[in-house]
């Protein structure tokens, strides 16, 4: 049973057999080891690699880590709506929808300052980027122990995140930008064909 007394910090990843997704694992798994704070972590997702997973997690740390496998999308959303924090490093992350799906959610979020996800975390407003090129956990660990311990920032990275989906990234923002390019293509087509 998980903890109610605790910050739950919530990770949502495939278990597979890639590199940047197992090393992600291992530098999760060692950041936490280095957190003294009162806390759960959460972690859903399932794949090949799932016992490998599993062995990053063990030993004493095992009792605040919970390995929770797959879950449909519904059990998902109300799963973001009770965590406080979302943390994955994303090693070589091409984008990452669970990123998008935790700031839906008012998540402020811990992740590596790699790949795509610079493009989807505002840095210091709704989450916190950090250097994981050299696969060092402790800069990732430091990062996640300033939201643990921060009630302001993490509130206020949470009603960023909220607000820069809604205003970004949500299907009404989306819909607006894809109908600002489709006029700017027919409009360029027609002068062109003029």
């Amino acid at each position: 049973m998980i903890p109610e007394n605790t910050l739950w910090i919530l990770t949502v990843a495939m278990m597979r057999d890639e590199n940047s997704k197992l090393e992600s694992y291992e530098i999760l798994s060692k950041s936490i080891k280095l957190l003294d704070q009162n806390y759960s972590l959460l972690i859903v997702g399932n794949g090949p690699k799932k016992t490998y997973v599993e062995k990053q997690f063990e030993g004493d740390i095992n009792k605040k880590v919970f390995m929770l496998g797959e879950m449909i999308h519904s059990d998902l959303a109300n799963l973001y709506n009770c965590c406080e924090i979302f943390a994955w490093p994303g090693v070589n992350e091409a984008f990452g929808l669970s990123y998008l799906e935790a700031q839906a959610c008012g998540l402020p979020i811990v992740a590596g300052n790699s790949g795509g996800v610079p493009e989807i975390i505002k840095n210091n407003k709704t989450g916190i980027l950090v250097d994981i090129k050299n696969k060092n956990p402790v800069n990732f660990s430091k990062a996640l122990k300033k939201l643990l311990t921060d009630v302001k920032l993490r509130y206020s990275m949470s009603t960023e995140a909220e607000n820069f989906i809604k205003s970004k990234r949500s299907l009404k923002a989306s819909a607006a930008k894809l109908n600002k390019i489709t006029l700017e293509v027919l409009d360029n087509y027609k002068k062109i064909n003029e």
